[in-house]
């Protein structure tokens, strides 16, 4: 019953069970059976102690042994958890969650329309990075209380969207209110209606160069759902597009600040010009017969091509300014076309 403890008091009865020996021996009278008896109970208290206490020992061992290997059972049964939850991703850019759709619309890299805290219209000064989200109510016959996942300040339940990449990188939230088509603002919380959908857009700071893949993470409870709906947005094609673009401006802004450059208006007045001087040329390549004459019109040729090479020369390079510009044009429609039509993107 004590264990261990019970060791010292059998200890002081094995020593009291001696003394008794030895007194019945000097007195030479009966009574050899007590101590005796007293003696191998304290012997056997001290080994039934230590049986037990060694046997609880090794069952307190095999028990942290088997902790042990349940927990690391449970951590392998949890990082696994965790891989499957990063499988998780949906690769479509619709997830449905009972009778509500969410769909990525679209992205885009640019500035963004927005309204102050006075109602009035504003774009912002740099360049975000812009998720469209179409929310649709595919019930019949009910309603859904609906509310951004843009982070309302003063609001009451919901929960944030979060935006990551392949490298490991978190990308702020803008704390603006995005405008709509029309001015108005996004609403922060609307009721979607049946058979109806409500549009909202996700405002966040630029991802960087060259990544494969955004990973949006929106919490269903902003719909009344449960758990995460979790998109996997490509952006391969978006970022070769968006390098496209970047060369493009460099290029057209290299030619830009090359002084002096023209703008069509120059180009058809020169064409004009050129025009008129070709003409001219032609005129005095007539043959002349006379050394005198040969003379004034070799020089009249010589001047003339002249002209004709710098009017030429202001020609090209206006020409290759509008390439230029028509090359940024295209490349700026190629990535908003990519932006656009996401699903077709690997």
């Amino acid at each position: 019953m004590l264990g261990l403890l019970a060791i010292p008091i059998a200890f002081i009865g094995l020593l009291l069970a001696i003394a008794g020996i030895v007194m019945a021996n000097i007195n030479k009278k009966t009574g050899f059976s007590f101590p005796i008896s007293g003696g191998i109970v304290c012997i056997l208290s001290v080994f039934i102690a230590l049986v037990i206490t060694g046997g609880l020992a090794a069952a307190f061992q095999k028990a942290v042994a088997q902790g042990k290997k349940t927990n690391q059972e449970t951590e392998s049964k949890s990082t696994n958890q965790k891989a499957s939850e990063v499988e998780e991703w949906s690769k479509s850019l619709s997830v449905k969650q009972g009778n509500m759709k969410v769909t990525v619309q679209k992205v885009h890299i640019g500035t963004v329309n927005h309204n102050d805290a006075l109602g009035q219209p504003q774009v912002t000064a740099e360049k975000f990075f812009a998720i469209d989200l179409a929310v649709a109510n595919l019930s019949p016959t009910k309603k859904t209380d609906f509310q951004t996942w843009r982070g309302v300040t003063f609001g009451i339940g919901g929960g944030f969207a979060n935006l990551t990449d392949n490298s490991g990188n978190s990308y702020k939230r803008i704390n603006i209110t995005p405008s709509m088509e029309d001015g108005s603002s996004y609403p922060d919380t609307v009721s979607i209606y049946p058979q109806k959908e409500h549009r909202d857009l996700l405002v966040f700071e630029l991802p960087v160069e060259n990544i494969e893949w955004l990973h949006l993470e929106l919490p269903a409870e902003n719909f009344g759902g449960s758990g995460m709906l979790r998109f996997e947005i490509p952006m391969g094609k978006i970022s070769a597009a968006r390098e496209e673009v970047r060369k493009a401006q460099a290029d057209f802004e290299s030619y830009l600040a090359n002084k002096p450059y023209e703008t069509n208006a120059d180009y058809i007045r020169i064409k004009a010009e050129h025009l008129a001087v070709e003409e001219r040329f032609s005129a005095v390549t007539q043959p002349v017969y006379d050394k005198a004459g040969r003379e004034i019109q070799e020089d009249a040729e010589r001047d003339l091509d002249s002209q004709i090479s710098k009017l030429k020369d202001r020609l090209d390079k206006i020409e290759a300014g509008a390439e230029k510009s028509s090359n940024l044009e295209a490349a700026q429609s190629r990535l908003e076309n990519v932006e656009t039509n996401l699903a077709a993107s690997p």
